[in-house]
């Protein structure tokens, strides 16, 4: 098949996880999205980093994670704005501490 209309086809089916979410649940659209951002991630991080080393990774992802999860319960169910700064200062420490060492 093309390049072309695999990626289209992937891109409407992933248009239409996304939308269909949002519209079911809010709570939904949070875990399809964590679902792919965690994905992501580990896309970017065996493309940037070459090999994979378990434990960085395993840990990036868990910031990534929970950075995601503070985020979405700060601003979708207004809990306490100091999770979200804890949340994001933790995060950058340990990935800077990741990437550098």
């Amino acid at each position: 098949m093309n390049n072309v209309i695999t990626r289209s086809i992937s891109g409407i089916l992933f248009l239409f996880v996304l939308i269909s979410s949002l519209l079911w649940r809010a709570e939904l659209f949070g875990l399809v999205f964590l679902f792919i951002t965690v994905a992501m991630m580990t896309e970017y991080i065996q493309i940037s980093v070459g090999g994979l080393r378990h434990l960085p990774q395993l840990l990036t992802l868990l910031c990534g994670g929970v950075l995601f999860l503070v985020s979405y319960c700060v601003f979708h169910y207004g809990a306490d704005m100091k999770w979200y700064l804890s949340a994001v200062i933790l995060t950058i420490l340990i990935i800077t501490t990741i990437l550098t060492g």
